[in-house]
This record gives structure tokens, sequence and C-alpha cells, in this order.
């Protein structure tokens, strides 16, 4: 019997702990940005480290190509 209970406090606890780490969707929506953010700049970063090492080894190192892009929509329902 004392075993059972504490069977179904651990359970409890648990379940406790796995519902304490989901996020409220503001909050998962703002961590999705910071890390969209850093993956980019971690991107750049890389990329930049990369021609700076060809660039040290002697090898001819073309400017790097900045692309930007625009998205126009005459209603609101298509940018979810």
């Amino acid at each position: 019997m004392h075993i059972r209970r504490e069977e179904e406090y651990l359970r409890e606890c648990h379940k406790q702990a796995d519902e304490s780490l989901i996020l409220p969707e503001s909050d998962l929506n703002r961590v999705i940005i910071y890390e969209r953010h850093l993956n980019g700049m971690i991107h750049r970063d890389l990329h930049e480290l990369l021609r700076l090492q060809a660039a040290r080894a002697g090898q001819s190192v073309p400017v790097p190509l900045a692309v930007d892009i625009g998205v126009a929509s005459e209603t609101t329902e298509n940018l979810g």
C-alpha cells in the first residue's frame, strides 16, 4: 500500500515537472524569433570566417553577395 502511494506521488511530480517545462505561446514565439535571429548571425559569421580563412590562404575571395527580398500582399490573410 505504501509503495503505491509513493508511485502515485512520483507520477504526479513527473507530470508537474513536464507541465512546467512547457512555455506559454507568447514566450515560445519570442524564443523562436530569437533562435531564428541567432541562427542567421551564426551563418553570417561562419561565412565571414570561411572568407577570411580563404583570403589568408592566398585564395581569391569574391565579394559577399547581399540580397534584399521584399514581400507585398494586398491582404493580410496570406501573412500567417
